[in-house]
């Protein structure tokens, strides 16, 4: 409307009357500034006689609202902002801590104890390739894992079906898995009761998938798209100290491991 695009350009509040239905009312309008740009309006309706008796007090009263919304807005911000600086804090100190990892065991052990919690996951598992195998690494919470457990096999055959994608895959009720995952996630649904699980492969040197994490969750997602940002940045993060450790780790054997995952990878297409 007019009254609002006006008001926008408009240091002072702005005041229209109008009448509707028989009854002549005012109407007053005030920018609302965040960081000295105009971000909205505040609008405030007066019965035409009260108007008439306080206009003294209640335009300035408009005014000194719209100025208190725009420091909130403003406090707001600063609260968000300062919230995003220690997140990535925290996701600076796990990729510190990721580099020092001495062995291929304690990254992964790492990986899904500290990546569980900055991801705001109920379990993590890291699978890792060993040959034409996909085994189990370390799961959260978990210190020992049973290789014929329902559930660790599930996990073992999911992170196989997300390893042939290659790709981040998401699974919930709302939001389903591509077809060619939907039976591995469905799988592990069933062994382990999780309502949301992400997926996603740890990809090094020329394009070789030495691993997958897997984070599930077992109650109602309400946050689906921040905790699928919060597991992409666990890939981000891993991706890189996963494929150093598993290059220190495997030796003149890496470039003989990737070529035969790739022939074994052509035969079975």
């Amino acid at each position: 409307p007019d009254e609002i695009q006006s008001a926008l350009h408009a240091e002072e509040p702005q005041v229209t009357r109008a009448r509707e239905g028989g009854v002549t009312t005012a109407r007053g309008v005030c920018r609302i500034r965040q960081g000295g740009q105009a971000v909205g309006t505040l609008e405030a309706i007066w019965d035409a006689d009260a108007f008439s008796r306080a206009q003294e007090t209640l335009i300035p009263f408009l005014g000194a609202s719209a100025e208190l919304t725009g420091d909130y807005l403003v406090q707001h911000e600063l609260r968000h902002l300062r919230r995003e600086h220690a997140q990535w804090r925290q996701w600076d100190q796990f990729l510190a801590a990721a580099e020092t990892r001495p062995s291929i065991a304690a990254l992964a052990e790492h990986l899904t104890h500290d990546g569980r919690t900055l991801t705001g996951s109920d379990r993590a598992t890291v699978v890792q390739r060993r040959g034409g195998r996909w085994i189990a690494a370390s799961v959260s919470g978990v210190d020992l894992i049973d290789p014929r457990s329902s559930t660790v096999q599930a996990l073992e055959h999911l992170a196989a079906a997300v390893a042939r994608h290659g790709d981040v895959v998401v699974h919930t009720s709302e939001s389903p898995a591509p077809a060619e995952l939907q039976e591995a996630c469905q799988r592990l649904q069933n062994a382990s009761q999780a309502v949301a699980v992400c997926g996603f492969p740890l990809t090094g040197a020329n394009g070789f998938i030495g691993g997958v994490v897997l984070c599930e969750r077992f109650e109602s997602v309400r946050d689906a798209p921040a905790w699928e940002l919060r597991c992409r940045s666990l890939q981000r993060y891993s991706t890189a100290p996963w494929s150093a450790a598993l290059e220190a780790e495997l030796g003149l054997w890496s470039r003989w491991t990737r070529r035969m995952a790739r022939h074994a990878g052509r035969r079975r297409a």
